[in-house]
């Protein structure tokens, strides 16, 4: 892009202070209360996806495959409906179970990681038949 555009381009994203902040090298901070927004709207999203696995620092090698078959299940049913935006939260949500797992580490079996797998793929899957 031509030196020109750029400019004017951060300038109708970033607004007047953002723009100036960026133009001197100051990084633009989030402000507090949209990072509050975003959290509460993930949570909200665990809860939707996830129903009584949402609280997701509490799942076990036990529990945590059965939410991950609820998540793909709810977004299986709901997909239709769903825009980019909200594909993003329910990625979101799939990160914070793909975290749990990992934290949970060597206490879950060998199979039941292939099946969490197997999971991870129909959700994926699931996606790539919306953007098709």
């Amino acid at each position: 892009m031509s030196k020109t555009i750029v400019p004017i381009l951060l300038f109708i994203l970033l607004g007047y202070a953002g723009f100036a902040q960026t133009m001197q090298g100051t990084p633009v901070p989030a402000p507090q209360d949209t990072l509050q927004h975003q959290s509460e709207n993930i949570d909200q999203w665990k809860r939707d996806l996830l129903g009584q696995y949402a609280e997701t620092e509490r799942l076990t090698a036990n529990t945590i495959r059965p939410a991950y078959i609820h998540l793909v299940e709810t977004a299986r049913t709901k997909r239709s409906n769903w825009n980019k935006t909200d594909w993003e939260h329910a990625k979101a949500v799939l990160k914070d179970l793909n975290d749990r797992k990992s934290a949970l580490g060597s206490s879950i079996s060998k199979a039941e990681n292939n099946r969490i797998s197997a999971l991870q793929e129909d959700f994926s899957s699931l996606q790539s038949d919306v953007e098709m």
